[in-house]
Order: structure tokens, then C-alpha cells, then sequence
């Protein structure tokens, strides 16, 4: 029964969590375009917005031809070998 209990209890906590933080999709879509509007800004000029962007550009389209560049990745306990298509 304790067992019983200890989950009836968590359910409890997660759906009181649910509840209390829950969002609105209207300040969702509020957050979403404030955001938007502050990337555009500061995309247009250095310094134009809050929001801190790196002005880039492509400067030559893909033509087809393959390139692979492998990277190791280290970790305290693996190595990881990456290989990267373009």
C-alpha cells in the first residue's frame, strides 16, 4: 500500500506542477514574435536590438561535389569519431 501512496502522491505533484505552469498560447505566440522582432533588429545593425546576433553569409552555394571532414571528439570516458558530409 505504501507503494500505492508514494505514486498517487507524485501523480499529485506533477499535475499540480502542470497546472502551475502552464502557458497560455497567447503569451506563447506573444514571447515568439517579441523574439522575432528582436532578431530582425539585430540583424539589420550592430548593436539594433537586445538580443546579441552574428551578422553571416553564405558565400558560395553547393555544387554537388562531396566533402567529408572527420572530427574526434574526446570525452573523459569515449572517443567519438564524427564525420561531417557536405
Amino acid at each position: 500500500m505504501e507503494a500505492a501512496a508514494a505514486v498517487a502522491m507524485a501523480e499529485q505533484v506533477v499535475a499540480d506542477l502542470r497546472e502551475k505552469c502552464e502557458t497560455p498560447p497567447a503569451l506563447l505566440r506573444e514571447v515568439a514574435s517579441a523574439m522575432a522582432h528582436e532578431m530582425g533588429a539585430g540583424l539589420e545593425k550592430e548593436g539594433g536590438s537586445r538580443v546579441k546576433m552574428l551578422l553571416s553569409y553564405v558565400d558560395k552555394l553547393p555544387t554537388g561535389s562531396v566533402s567529408v571532414f572527420p572530427c574526434l571528439i574526446r570525452g573523459s570516458l569515449s572517443v567519438l569519431l564524427l564525420v561531417v558530409w557536405f
